[in-house]
């Protein structure tokens, strides 16, 4: 039976915690996001740049939080419909109340606890958005995981390329966002993606619960490398101006008493540079099902601890973005200023940046660390976002082949099969793109705007659907779940939020057809 599929599906309890929670969610937003932020700072103001990215991490908490609320309530609601026989075809229509089904209030509120059954996006959306709602999902998913990953695999070619040499190109000299990227650059940039490719075709074909230590020992790389970049960042503003390695002898005369640049504060009319990526730096609301058996399911206590650890862990991611951002922003202004912020580190000589004195071997050794910062990051994040698409993918291939003569692929024995390869065909496009558009600027913007869908639209529509319906089994106390945010929760809430994110959509599209046509 097709409810089986979709209600029935138990996953191995994996031994997480709270800090293995947080690995994997800053792990999984940071990605690339952080990245592009200082450029976009540049670009949008300052003061603008933090109060946009503000929102966004307010926007995320709440809405992985109705993602939880919405797990909890899709426990309670596949209970009382499997109890009461409804057949598979019954269980996207849900019309009329089980009154017969009442209990006690504390039993009723005992089936919202989150079990071994795990509920992927998809197959929330199929339960209470219906067929259309569950289909516009995963075709919203897939292009924004494809462009996501593309975006990955343009961060670590281009960043790669940049600070090893590959016996047919000379360290630092190939920079893939400049007009001309000539051969031998070419042909090193290739390497890097097939390197990355092979890399990530083993780890994604890895259990996840494989990943956990790897996956812990990557983010205190991350943390490590951000607060390296600010402290030298800081170290180097009191001591020396900054001086771009491009600039002439009269434009350094100007700025060589510039210890702290003059940045802009609001630039309205760049809006669209820090709206898009500031979206696109705190989404992981698809993952979050993923994430939430992470934490220690089905130990209710840890359960009951993830949305406070997850707010945590957007507190230092957010912390992360603006003390990079500012310090960078204030240090090196607009000067030459990299679309990939790490590429600054590749002139620093232990005192300045673009100073031409020797660097010592641990200013040398600070520079390559923080250069290949952007290819431990978007490598972390990378199978993350894969196995969300994949599990996806798998649920849509066991609808699809369930009552057909290749049922025997959804079989059991088959299962591990069956998820490497979908894993295979979920990476393989990304490293395809990736050898033929590998500017990270450009890329970006594609996932930015999929990332309204995902992060915004889809988690309040079910938000909203999901209280109207657990509201009819269980009375409109207890359908709130034990996850209920009053004022953030409310129907309300979520309304007003679609509006926003449909705003922000439009916006965002008639700024990119308008930066194409110029």
């Amino acid at each position: 039976m097709e409810t089986e599929i979709l209600l029935n599906r138990e996953v191995e309890v994996v031994s997480g915690g709270s800090l293995t929670l947080v690995a994997f969610t800053l792990n999984f937003i940071v990605g690339s996001g952080i990245l592009g932020l200082p450029y976009a700072f540049i670009e949008s103001g300052l003061i603008l740049s933090i109060l946009l990215l503000a929102l966004s991490a307010f926007i995320s908490f709440v809405t992985i939080n109705w993602v939880i609320e919405i797990s909890s309530r899709a426990q309670a609601y596949s209970k009382v419909y499997n109890q009461a026989g409804i057949q598979s075809e019954e269980v996207f229509l849900l019309e009329n109340t089980v009154s017969s089904m009442h209990e006690k209030e504390e039993d009723k509120f005992e089936n919202f606890y989150i079990t071994r059954t795990k509920f992927t996006m998809n197959q929330l959306c199929g339960l209470f958005l219906g067929k259309t709602g569950q289909i516009f999902f995963e075709i919203a998913l897939i292009f924004f995981v494809i462009c996501t990953l593309w975006v990955y695999v343009a961060v670590f070619g281009s960043s790669l390329v940049s600070v090893l040499p590959f016996g047919f190109t000379k360290t630092h000299e190939c920079d893939v966002s400049s007009d001309v990227f000539e051969q031998n650059c070419q042909n090193a940039y290739y390497c890097c993606v097939a390197i990355y490719a092979f890399l990530m075709t083993i780890l994604c074909i890895v259990d996840i619960s494989k990943l956990i230590a790897l996956q812990m020992a990557l983010t205190c790389f991350t943390v490590l490398c951000v607060l390296l970049m600010v402290s030298t960042t800081l170290v180097a503003m009191f001591n020396t101006p900054y001086q771009p390695p491009s600039s002439s002898s009269s434009q350094i005369d100007i700025l060589s008493d510039a210890y702290i640049q003059s940045p802009t504060l609001f630039d309205f009319k760049n809006l669209d540079q820090i709206f898009t990526i500031a979206i696109f730096a705190f989404v992981c609301q698809h993952g979050v099902p993923e994430l939430l058996h992470l934490s220690g399911v089905p130990n209710r206590a840890a359960v009951k601890r993830a949305p406070f650890v997850m707010c945590a862990t957007l507190a230092l991611i957010f912390l992360l973005y603006n003390s990079l951002s500012i310090t960078t922003v204030l240090y090196f202004g607009s000067e030459g200023f990299p679309s990939i912020i790490t590429l600054e580190w590749t002139n620093y000589d232990g005192k300045c940046f673009g100073c031409e004195s020797s660097a010592p071997g641990w200013a040398v050794f600070i520079s390559y660390l923080i250069a290949i910062f952007p290819t431990i990051t978007v490598s972390a994040a990378f199978p993350l976002s894969a196995l969300t698409l994949s599990s996806t993918l798998d649920v849509v291939t066991c609808r699809l082949l369930e009552d057909s003569k290749y049922s025997w692929i959804i079989e059991k024995e088959w299962e591990n099969r069956r998820r490497i390869v979908i894993r295979l065909i979920v990476i393989w496009p990304s490293f395809i793109l990736g050898m033929f558009i590998k500017d990270y600027s450009t890329i970006i913007v594609w996932p930015g705007m999929f990332a309204f869908f995902i992060s915004m639209i889809i988690p309040a529509l079910l938000q909203i659907k999901s209280l109207q319906a657990c509201t009819k089994i269980y009375g409109p106390e207890i359908s709130k779940s034990p996850f209920y945010l009053r004022i953030l929760s409310n129907p309300i809430t979520a309304w007003c939020l679609i509006v926003f994110a449909i705003c922000g959509l439009l916006y965002t599209i008639a700024m990119t057809i308008y930066g194409y046509t110029q």
